[in-house]
């Protein structure tokens, strides 16, 4: 919530022109050019020094953390947006070789707290009163969310996942595995796309709660949580930030629990959340039910979620970015209810709230992109050489021109 999404000016980037040539882009701001720069950035060698001070571009969303403490009418980031040079949001239409990031200060000390609300509703007033009440200087690194089906899921379907990233942690040998289970579910034998999520969903029971027993009570006495990272950058923020929960805290008559997280419970929790996307294709295939997956932005003001039909979600997860109302949702529907229908049921439901499709995983050729977006991406690249078909457009040369 500090720092914003990863957005910068400053790039390293080809393009292919309408005479079928390509062209390099640079703006990286870094000290020369051709063969002597690729080589430095190929060998990772780029150092303050190599960083030209005329050059001005931003290398983030500087005015991030104000927006987002405004909670007003706007939606924080989305993929359609089309402001910013041609690589920011190109979803494939241009070719990124490199880039050049702000870097920033770290806490000086921390503390993670597992804060759990009785409402949405409560869970939105204590960002608003908490989170976002110190204004820019005092808005907290990161604040996660999971509703309680989330939780659920992951407790159901995800221990393994959970216990084995506790084993490993997060880096190349959880991806070799995951690249092994993909590479299983690929391969042209009777059931073998189910096959490993039914195993992870039977075994699961055989494998300890991911939590520590205090924070698995609040996910069954509580139906809102959130993971919140406060940091202490030498203004006293962590002091107001902890002044400023416990007075709300306090107030609420036992609706809102606080957990503070020692060093296990803030990787346990870590672990708990990253693995719920994960747990809910486990879950449905373990449940033999169909489910569906979108990732939507919510108007900073929205307190609310949008209201699916009665009597058809078996499980509804909503876990989200708090501080930016970036939500990823996912939904498995009761046998016989047409997912596909209830899928494009929400998309329409997010847009009547003033919400973006899609915010963070891009449009492939799922999601229809504004025609704006279109334009700036037949700008970007004229043949439609890069990516073709993406977000509605044509998958001919030329765009069938």
């Amino acid at each position: 919530t500090r720092k914003g999404p990863v957005y910068t000016e400053r790039l390293l980037y080809a393009r292919v022109n309408e005479q079928g040539k390509v062209e390099l882009c640079n703006s990286l701001g870094l000290r020369g050019e051709g063969d002597e720069l690729y080589a430095k950035l190929e060998a990772g060698a780029i150092t303050q020094d190599d960083v030209l001070p005329k050059c001005k571009l931003p290398a983030s969303q500087t005015s991030y953390r104000t927006e987002v403490c405004k909670l007003d009418g706007r939606v924080a980031r989305f993929n359609a947006d089309v402001h910013g040079p041609d690589a920011c949001r190109s979803e494939g239409k241009v070719l990124i070789l490199a880039s050049v990031h702000d870097t920033f200060p770290k806490p000086k000390k921390d503390k993670t707290l597992w804060v759990s609300c009785k409402s949405l509703e409560l869970a939105h007033k204590l960002k608003k009163e908490v989170n976002m009440a110190g204004g820019p200087s005092d808005v907290p690194p990161s604040c996660e969310y999971m509703d309680k089906d989330s939780c659920r899921a992951v407790d159901e379907a995800g221990r393994v996942a959970c216990w084995v990233i506790s084993k490993i942690g997060i880096g190349p040998l959880l991806k070799t595995g995951w690249d092994l289970k993909l590479k299983f579910e690929s391969l042209p034998l009777p059931f073998a796309g189910v096959i490993p999520d039914k195993v992870l969903f039977l075994v699961n029971g055989l494998f300890p709660n991911p939590l520590p027993p205090s924070m698995a009570k609040m996910t069954q006495d509580y139906n809102h949580h959130m993971l919140i990272s406060v940091g202490e950058y030498g203004g006293g923020e962590l002091e107001r930030f902890m002044a400023r929960l416990d007075k709300f805290a306090a107030a609420s008559g036992g609706d809102v629990a606080v957990y503070t997280c020692s060093d296990d419970d803030k990787k346990a929790a870590t672990y708990f959340r990253f693995t719920a996307a994960s747990a809910f294709r486990t879950w449905c295939i373990g449940s033999g039910l169909e489910g569906i997956s979108t990732d939507y932005a919510l108007p900073l003001k929205e307190v609310s979620a949008p209201a699916l039909d009665e009597g058809v979600v078996a499980l509804r997860m909503r876990y989200s970015h708090f501080g930016c109302n970036v939500v990823h949702e996912d939904v498995a529907f009761k046998r016989g209810v047409d997912a596909h229908w209830q899928h494009e049921h929400l998309k329409h439901l997010v847009e009547e709230k003033g919400g973006k499709l899609p915010a963070e995983h891009g449009h492939g050729t799922e999601y229809h992109a504004p025609e704006e977006t279109q334009k700036r991406w037949k700008k970007m690249d004229p043949l439609n050489v890069f990516n073709p078909g993406v977000g509605g457009l044509s998958t001919q040369l030329r765009y069938g021109k």
